[in-house]
């Protein structure tokens, strides 16, 4: 595993820590090649570090906490974000709108000013196909609600619509109890 996908899956797996990830994984590499390069079976190297691995995951899991107020929350982004009480407490304020289970974006703005966008539903960051396309007002946008979502992991190459737009877009279709 190279450095930049340490880090990526410190990034994945905990939202922070890539620098020190980075650091860690740089030092056992290098003691690691030194040892090998001394004669020590890479193997059992291997075999070594992930035992270490495992032992370190374990000990940091036992001193970990859940944290649950908002203040907690806050203090913990903040250190999250650099020491930037103002982007720790959008973040508190972000996870009390959209619960744990809730997915919170971290985006550069178009502004100079710190701003929560709270968004409901789904929202795809594709293009559309043609121009043609956009209803509302706010701008080049497509804003539909209460639409039928096809999700598929087969290439769609041919649709055919099996009855009218009222009865296909009005019914509510069940299927292995998934509603769409």
């Amino acid at each position: 595993m190279c450095f930049k996908d340490v880090a990526n899956k410190a990034n994945d797996e905990a939202g922070d820590g890539t620098t020190c990830a980075t650091v860690l994984a740089r030092a056992i590499a290098k003691e690691g090649f030194e040892n090998i390069s001394k004669g020590a079976n890479p193997v059992e190297i291997r075999k070594g570090v992930m035992k270490a691995v495992d032992a370190v995951v374990t000990e940091l899991k036992a001193m970990s906490r859940h944290i649950d107020s908002a203040e907690e929350i806050s203090q913990v982004a903040t250190i999250s974000a650099n020491g930037d009480a103002t982007v720790g407490e959008l973040i508190s304020n972000a996870m009390k709108k959209v619960g744990k289970k809730g997915v919170i974006t971290v985006k550069d703005g178009k502004t100079m000013k710190d701003e929560l966008e709270i968004i409901e539903g789904m929202k795809f960051d594709r293009g559309y196909i043609s121009p043609y396309f956009i209803n509302t007002a706010k701008g080049a946008k497509v804003e539909y609600e209460k639409c039928l979502i096809l999700f598929s992991e087969k290439k769609i190459s041919q649709v055919t619509v099996a009855g009218s737009e009222e009865e296909v877009g009005m019914e509510e279709y069940t299927t292995s109890g998934l509603k769409f």
